[in-house]
């Protein structure tokens, strides 16, 4: 592109323009050098521009949902190639129940995670409702300020006391993570997050979680009161009383393991496994103890 704007037709004749006498050196330094320090000031204004532009929607923008109406490919033809702008059209209403339809250019790796009739969530600026930004992905968190963290023990008050109530509970764990989604398995509700190896399941009374995590990190070592390392059902455990709840962990054990004892893994609480914890607010620590076998 600079070399067509300069009237340069190849690299070699850019090399002779930097190698020759000194006629063509000085149309180099006048010519050249101010284009792409043009350039160069331009990208960095495009990009300070569209950084003032997020803080202001994200500052005083307005949430709605947006449908698609359709998604289509268009192609350019350059000196250098075919370029290629993914487009999805939009339409909402804002606040003045004003109805907007938008062509807007997503990511080309994106554009299969959106179909025609799919509801998506979008911010715009009230003032100027044609000025938005479709909340998906990285920008869930940036918009929505969300933490983007895996659970942790304070989050087991919470999600007991959603009672294992599909929407309530999915709407906690999106506060906390947004990619958490819940599908029906045998009648359950299972709740999983793939970006932070996480799933999550009511069974009963009681909250099964599956994490790849530290023991320490959902369970830091000052609210343990007493644990234990028994075999419970054929399976070793580690049995961990808390002032809230009773927690059964179980650790699955790949083959590069195999050669320790289940003791050993289970005693690593630093270390990230694939911990399956079975959290009860109703059990007896005692109880479950004279049921399991030391280890």
């Amino acid at each position: 592109m600079i070399f067509a704007l300069s009237g340069i037709r190849s690299f070699s004749d850019f090399l002779g323009v930097f190698f020759t006498d000194k006629v063509k050196m000085s149309w180099f330094r006048k010519t050249l050098i101010p284009l792409i320090l043009y350039l160069i000031l331009t990208i960095l204004f495009i990009y300070h521009f569209d950084n003032l532009i997020d803080k202001k929607i994200d500052k005083e923008g307005v949430y709605t949902q947006a449908t698609i109406l359709d998604r289509k490919i268009k192609s350019y033809l350059l000196r250098y190639g075919i370029h290629k702008k993914s487009i999805i059209v939009v339409a909402y209403r804002d606040n003045l129940q004003k109805t907007h339809q938008l062509d807007l250019e997503v990511p080309n790796s994106d554009f299969n995670k959106f179909a025609i009739g799919q509801t998506i969530e979008l911010k715009y600026l009230p003032d100027n409702p044609e000025v938005v930004r479709l909340i998906y992905g990285d920008k869930i968190q940036k918009f929505k300020h969300i933490p983007q963290r895996k659970l942790n023990y304070n989050d087991f008050t919470e999600l007991f006391a959603r009672e294992g109530d599909k929407a309530k509970t999915l709407k906690y764990l999106r506060s906390i993570s947004y990619p958490w989604q819940v599908k029906t398995e045998d009648g359950n509700c299972v709740f999983s997050n793939e970006e932070k190896q996480e799933q999550l399941s009511f069974i009963n009374k009681n909250l099964q979680l599956a994490q790849f995590n530290s023991r320490d990190k959902l369970l830091p070592k000052d609210l343990i009161l007493r644990e234990a390392y028994l075999k419970l059902e054929g399976v070793a455990v580690c049995l961990i009383e808390t002032k809230d709840f009773v927690l059964v962990d179980r650790v699955e054990i790949d083959s590069s393991l195999s050669a320790f004892s289940p003791k050993y893994i289970l005693g690593l609480t630093t270390t990230p496994f694939h911990h399956i914890f079975l959290i009860m607010p109703d059990r007896a620590y005692d109880e479950i103890l004279a049921q399991g076998t030391p280890l």
